[in-house]
């Protein structure tokens, strides 16, 4: 009879342990799951801190034209003044100036897209 309860107290021992053994392991996988998705979104942000750091740089070419309007220094590709001629330029393409197609008293707007 002895020997009967010592074999069952040994096998409930072993199946406490295994119990542990398995919450033991689930824990240590939740914390695995919840560092590797902190590690991502840290990842993400950084890699979004990037893209806009990178995007709203200098590349601007408007940004930099104002900038060295600010410098009081033209670009080769900025518009020229506009002249007291009848259909004075408007823009330069290139190395040509873009005149404006109607007379100048006529013109209420000008839009271009480039």
């Amino acid at each position: 009879m002895q020997c009967s309860k010592s074999a069952q107290a040994a096998e409930v021992r072993r199946q406490d342990d295994s119990l542990r053994r398995k919450r033991r392991q689930a824990l240590v996988y939740r914390k695995r799951r919840r560092r590797l998705l902190l590690a991502f979104a840290a990842f993400c942000l950084i890699i979004a801190a990037v893209v806009v750091a990178t995007s709203t740089g200098g590349s601007n070419p408007a940004g930099r034209r104002r900038l060295a309007a600010r410098h009081g220094e033209r670009p080769p590709s900025a518009p020229v003044a506009a002249t007291g001629t009848d259909r004075p330029a408007f823009a330069r393409l290139g190395d040509r100036n873009l005149l404006l197609p109607v007379a100048r008293d006529d013109a209420t707007i000008i839009a271009y897209q480039g």
